[in-house]
């Protein structure tokens, strides 16, 4: 993965990039964030439990926010009765956009589940 990265990096130095990298900093830039942006409190957190992580971009912003919404909009749906397949598809686009030292040693099911877990806390959603 990492070697894949590096010959994004030249050839898009080069100009040759047939391929857009979610993480691409180029193609996907963020806009500032506020101190109090709950995305800097995901990213911030995430960075903890991932140092391996390395760089997020404008899609991961955009990513995250449909993904919040997904979250919040199942707050009060009794839990038998939710069907978080987005929410998933949602929190694994988030991880694959993300940019990395090297390949992060949890399963993505795992690090999915964290990202859910780091959202809720961030906007005092309940535990379940």
């Amino acid at each position: 993965m990492i070697q894949d990265l590096i010959e994004y990096s030249e050839q898009h130095q080069k100009g040759e990039v047939t391929e857009r990298l979610p993480s691409c900093k180029q193609y996907y830039p963020i806009a500032d964030c506020e101190a109090n942006d709950p995305f800097v409190s995901f990213w911030n957190t995430y960075w903890i439990l991932y140092t391996q992580a390395t760089y997020l971009s404008g899609r991961i912003k955009k990513v995250y926010k449909a993904l919040v919404g997904e979250v919040l909009s199942m707050k009060d749906v009794p839990t038998d009765q939710k069907d978080i397949s987005r929410i998933v598809a949602l929190a694994k686009l988030v991880m694959l956009s993300i940019e990395y030292i090297h390949e992060p040693n949890h399963r993505a099911t795992d690090i999915a589940y964290r990202i859910v877990t780091i959202i809720k806390k961030t906007h005092n959603y309940g535990n379940d």
